[in-house]
């Protein structure tokens, strides 16, 4: 709730509002079988040194980051490009990595906020909108030793 700082008719939100901004690129290209995409995104966040304070635990800060980072790139090869206008299967690999304390105010950077994740896998279009799904990833934090490697499976519907 807003609160009127004396005096001067102001009214000043409490400590648990953060403000964004954020930007965003998005590029896909496709040409015959080969399918490209890349995504890189920015947001910058206000108020949260208050907010950190505000929301720490027995005198303790929490931990936001007044920016954020990420992006990825991907290519695929659709090698039943050709075949069907509403099939595919495309082998992909995509390289990502983000960082939730790009930036930070009042207190100390972690680098385990950070990520890095190769991912290899395919995906089959079994019909326009449908799809299945299946890759491995290896990932790494910032401060992690080795790299660790999960297998995701799943459908997707687009309607």
């Amino acid at each position: 709730f807003p609160v009127t700082i004396p005096g001067t008719g102001l009214a000043k939100a409490d400590s648990s509002v953060v403000g964004i901004a954020m930007i965003g690129l998005d590029g896909r290209y496709q040409k015959r079988g080969l399918e490209a995409r890349a995504q890189f995104y920015y947001a910058g966040l206000s108020n949260t040194e208050a907010y950190n304070v505000f929301t720490g635990k027995s005198g303790a800060k929490n931990d936001l980051g007044s920016a954020m980072s990420g992006y990825y790139a991907e290519v695929g090869y659709n090698v039943l490009q050709g075949v069907s206008a509403t099939t595919g299967l495309v082998p992909f690999v995509r390289y990502m990595a983000y960082d939730t304390h790009a930036s930070v105010a009042g207190i100390a950077k972690k680098a385990a906020y950070s990520e890095q994740i190769l991912t290899g896998g395919l995906t089959c279009r079994i019909n326009k909108g449908v799809v299945l799904k299946a890759d491995v990833d290896v990932a790494k934090t910032g401060v992690a030793t080795q790299w660790t490697t999960t297998l995701n499976a799943g459908i997707g519907v687009m309607f």
